[in-house]
């Protein structure tokens, strides 16, 4: 009998941002623009930015009391943008959002317009955070839908943790569930040039969304099925051989041909089962991560208008990956799949030099061997940021979200890698040696 290996599909971040961007950077997590090499220091906000703030707390306070919450939500929002450092802003459109009765509203244009695209087959609905368009069987979109709630909440907690000042996205997410593999490829080259064949699931910047389809569907279950389908016409042909072999009257025939099929039936149930369980657990993963994407660049923690490295996008997503989605999940836990990955990627000398990775911000042409060794080495170091340098980490984040909107180049990312974790070869040293002490 065939033994199934299952591997998980690499999930990617898919930047089209309304900017000047290489083509070869469309597909993933951040591209690079420039700035010299050199140490330099933090400066404070000015003190007419800390005065417009002041103000503008005030503002909205007062705005607030009059019973004008959208209104409030609007100058709060500008206070964040004047000093995205300051947490009062931000605490308080949390606290505002938190109040019985008031919800996030929902971008009926982007709704709409998508739903169009989608055709009169997908289904809206709604949960606390989030905007769901599916066409998928409704108890599954449900289970997704709590997925992503989950997801937000760790996405937060982690953001606090860090010490991010974060706020509430200005809009509920959106997210398009697609029961149909086919259905998802056409949708996703069509309306967001998203063609890399081993995307499992994407997260868009202009459209500010996220895509995927349900895994059993996919081309690696349908395979599977295709072969279960096999067996069980071994099955059929062994009940009519031994239905010949009782007309013979060959009961030795009779017990053979029907002890093969009772094994044969009782295997593909067995693999059925086991499948569908793995689609589930690949389903969870997925939506987990694209979800991380989505809940990041909405709450502050990463912009929207902005480029970062591979390795911090896709780290911070690949962190968050779970297969059951229960419990505290984020950089403080393993994620297995990923730690096999790793492993594999190590053994075979796939891991590319930190000096030359923190420099990175895409999957070179697409190539699924390059992500294959790509995703599991920003899990890694993002995990190992996240747990022994957070204070570099919430430093890097907050100096990237600094930075002007659009590219940035591979010298700056490097610059700001070292301003913040130091001499980048010292690091490596001490991140792979952490993994080895690990194994």
């Amino acid at each position: 009998m065939r033994t199934w290996v299952l591997l998980l599909g690499v999930l990617a971040l898919v930047v089209t941002q309304a900017m000047r961007m290489p083509a070869s950077a469309r597909g993933d997590a951040s591209t690079g623009g420039m700035i010299a090499l050199g140490a330099f220091e933090e400066e404070p906000p000015p003190a007419s930015a800390r005065r417009s703030v002041d103000d503008l707390l005030v503002l909205a306070d007062q705005t607030r009391e009059a019973g004008d919450l959208r209104g409030a939500d609007a100058l709060l929002r500008q206070a964040i943008a004047l000093d995205r450092r300051d947490p009062r802003a931000a605490t308080t459109l949390r606290a505002m959002y938190q109040t019985p009765g008031v919800s996030l509203p929902v971008d009926q244009e982007a709704v709409s317009e998508l739903q169009a695209r989608l055709g009169p087959t997908f289904r809206a609905t709604q949960t606390r955070h989030f905007v769901v368009l599916s066409d998928s069987d409704p108890a599954w979109t449900r289970s997704r839908e709590a997925m992503l709630e989950r997801t937000y909440r760790q996405v937060f907690r982690f953001a606090d943790r860090l010490g991010m000042s974060v706020h509430v996205p200005e809009a509920k997410l959106i997210c398009v569930l697609v029961d149909d593999y086919d259905t998802y490829r056409s949708f996703a080259g069509k309306h967001d040039a998203v063609s890399a064949h081993w995307m499992a699931g994407y997260y868009t910047a202009t459209g500010n969304r996220v895509v995927f389809y349900n895994d059993r569907t996919g081309p690696q279950f349908r395979e599977a099925e295709s072969v279960l389908r096999g067996y069980e016409a071994d099955a059929r042909r062994a009940r009519e051989e031994s239905v010949l072999a009782h007309r013979r009257r060959d009961r030795d025939a009779v017990a053979a041909y029907a002890a093969r099929a009772d094994l044969i039936e009782e295997h593909v149930a067995s693999e059925r089962g086991r499948i569908a369980a793995a689609a589930e657990a690949m389903s969870t993963a997925k939506t987990i991560h694209e979800a991380a994407h989505l809940v990041a660049f909405n709450i502050g923690l990463q912009l929207r208008t902005h480029q970062y490295p591979f390795w911090l996008t896709e780290g911070l997503a690949t962190n968050f990956e779970s297969e059951t989605g229960e419990g505290a999940f984020g950089p403080d836990t393993s994620v297995e799949q990923r730690e096999e990955e790793l492993r594999r990627a190590m053994g075979e000398g796939r891991l590319l030099p930190l000096r030359e990775f923190v420099q990175m911000t895409h999957v070179p042409h697409d190539s699924e061997e390059a992500a294959g060794a790509m995703y599991p080495q920003a899990y890694s170091l993002f995990q190992h940021a996240a747990r022994y340098d957070r204070g570099a980490l919430r430093g890097l984040f907050e100096d990237l979200n600094e930075e002007p909107g659009g590219t940035i180049a591979p010298c700056r990312l490097l610059a700001l890698f070292e301003r913040h974790f130091g001499d980048v070869d010292v690091y490596e040293r001490r991140w792979l040696r952490r993994i080895e002490q690990a194994r």
